[in-house]
């Protein structure tokens, strides 16, 4: 995401060198998810991984993107009511 903007169930792509049967046993990569957990701050989790083609890029292959907007009340000329 751009500096300044917090994002939520964003999809990453990375490249790991992890042995192929891993997947036979855990598809959804939960194990890996909670060995990459360990070295993240407490607000930032992973909660799978997925064996991609090495051509596999998170940002090419969205499909949709949603944008909510913030504003406070004042700077939109409303009091602590949402009133003029």
């Amino acid at each position: 995401t751009d500096k300044g903007v917090s994002s939520l169930a964003t999809v990453v792509s990375a490249r790991l060198e992890v042995d192929v049967t891993v997947w036979d046993e855990d598809p959804e990569g939960r194990r890996i998810a909670a060995d990459i957990n360990r070295h993240l701050p407490e607000h930032v989790r992973v909660f799978g991984a997925y064996s991609t083609p090495k051509s596999f890029q998170a940002r090419r292959a969205c499909v949709k993107r949603t944008y909510d907007y913030l504003l406070p009340a004042k700077c939109l000329g409303l009091n602590e009511n949402g009133e003029r």
